[in-house]
Formats: C-alpha cells, structure tokens, sequence
C-alpha cells in the first residue's frame, strides 16, 4: 500500500514538472524567437537598402586601401562599426559604393544592438567579402591583416540548402549554427539569413548571442539556483549550460542525464537511486534544440 501511493506522488510530481518545465522552455523559445524577428527586418532593410539606397558620396572611403595582402578595414569609431574585407585585386568604384551603402546602415545595426544584452555582434556579410560589423571590437586582433580567419566567409553546403528555403510564411529562413569561437575567442551561437540582391548577388545577415551571457540568463525565474539546465543539439551537444553547473569545457551532459534524454521530443524519467530526482527535456520550437533540467522532486 505504502509503496503504491508512493508511486501515485511521484507520477503527479513528474506531471507537475512537465508543466513547469514547458512553461520554461515556451519562455526561452520566445527569447529565440525575438532574436529571429530582429534578423528578419535586418534581412529585408539590407535586400531594400543595398538593391536601392541612393545618396550622397562619402569622400572619406576614396581613403580606402588594401594591405599588401589584400585585406581592407576601417574602424567607424562614431558608429561603433567596422567595414572589413579581403581582395585580390585594386578597388573599383563599385567597392567603394557598396562600402558606401554598408556604411549607412551602422545606425539601424547599432538600435538592433541596444535591444537585447544576448547579442553580441551583428554582421552583413556580402559575396566578394566586404563585410559589415557591429560592433568592431577585437576586430584588429582577431582579424588583423595577414590571417585568413575573415569572419563567416564560407557556408557550409548543408546549411546553404538551409538557408535556401523560406519559411510558410515566405519570411527569409532562420537557420541557427551550433557554438563556435567569435572574434573576441569566446563561444557564441550565430543566428544567419539569405539575402539574394536583384542582381543576383547573395548577401549573408547574422547575429551573433554570446554563450556566457545566455548561460547567466539560462537559470529561470521560480526554477530555484539549485537545478541545472543544459540546452542541448540533436545528438546531445551542449549549446549552453546554465551558470551554477560548473561543467568544463567543452561542455558535456552528465553521464546520468544523457542516459536518461531519449530521442523524443520531449520527456521526464526518475533517475536510479533513492532520492526522488528526475530529468526532463522539452524541445524548442523555433531551432529543435532542447531544454534539459535535472531536478529534485517534491514528494513527501
């Protein structure tokens, strides 16, 4: 008897969790999902601004020059922005009027910037390597001239094939890249989008979310300091972890909590052992990546 009650406060405490733990994953869902709208109106502001913005010359870009290899920047101290790029050949006038027409858009990178503490740089990324970021910080030493290490530059086929599809509502598709090191040497995720200008040329828009400031921000409101959470890829990479785990990198699930993560959508099993813990996952709608939490369970 003492045992099937037992049983019947542990069901309903894992229910509870299950609760709890969609309602957490809806909350950072959501935050991801801002980051996509904010892309997406960078995206359609670039299509319209590069394909048809007009104006007046800046005479200060006919200063522009390329390294003896090849490469080319220029710090915007006022705006906080960097014109970057790589050539092989001298600047035509065409280079310094899509340098111009980049330059304009430092202020609307600058108020998407402010928005959101998540975002660490944004970048608009053209086909002949001119690159826009925001802001230019470390820039110099993570892309001094010399390196080859250019800043998003190449995309793989698989995510090309991505970024190709639109989503239902013929907005530009979001794809989200796993972690890698940004310019600074820390972990940031990219968020990415297609940009194809009238004549053809293919234009990459990002944001950049660094990894420590969403590993802070991970730990959610009423979930307590004491249950770490992990969001995690397809096959269990660690994207992030929230701040308490303390995990070394590279980062990894425990061995008790990916033996206890199954391949479904979402899930929540009590771990071996006589105290009542349990692990739960639910999965992000926006980018199918998963929310795992380890947690103590109320049963009296």
């Amino acid at each position: 008897t003492w045992d099937s009650e037992r049983h019947k406060l542990v069901d309903s405490a894992l229910g509870e969790l299950r609760q709890q733990h969609s309602l957490a994953t809806a909350l950072v869902n959501e935050r991801f999902e801002a980051q996509q709208r904010r892309l997406q109106i960078l995206a359609r502001y670039t299509r319209r601004h590069l394909d048809h913005a007009g104006g007046e010359a800046d005479s200060s870009l006919n200063e522009l020059v390329l390294t003896e290899e090849g490469q080319l920047f220029r710090p915007i101290t006022r705006g906080g922005a960097a014109l970057y790029g790589e050539f092989h050949r001298a600047l035509d006038e065409q280079d310094h009027d899509v340098a111009r027409r980049l330059i304009r858009m430092q202020w609307l990178l600058s108020d998407l910037y402010s928005t959101d503490p998540l975002i660490s740089r944004l970048f608009v990324s053209l086909d002949n390597s001119m690159i826009m970021l925001y802001p230019w910080f470390n820039v110099l030493d993570a892309f001094s001239p010399g390196t080859r290490l250019l800043p998003y530059p190449d995309v793989p086929p698989a995510t090309q094939r991505q970024l190709a599809s639109s989503s239902d509502n013929g907005a530009p598709r979001v794809v989200w890249l796993p972690p890698h090191p940004g310019p600074a040497g820390l972990p940031q995720i990219t968020a990415l989008v297609e940009v194809e200008l009238n004549a053809g040329q293919k234009v990459h828009v990002g944001l950049d979310l660094a990894v420590p400031q969403m590993e802070s921000r991970l730990l959610l409101p009423g979930q307590g300091r004491t249950a770490p959470y992990w969001l995690i890829g397809q096959d269990l990479e660690v994207w992030a972890a929230s701040s308490n785990t303390r995990d070394p990198r590279p980062r990894r699930l425990p061995d008790d909590v990916a033996q206890a993560v199954d391949g479904g959508l979402r899930g929540a099993t009590l771990l071996p052992g006589p105290a009542a813990r349990a692990v739960v996952w639910d999965t992000l709608p926006v980018n199918g990546w998963r929310l795992v939490a380890r947690r103590d369970l109320d049963v009296p």
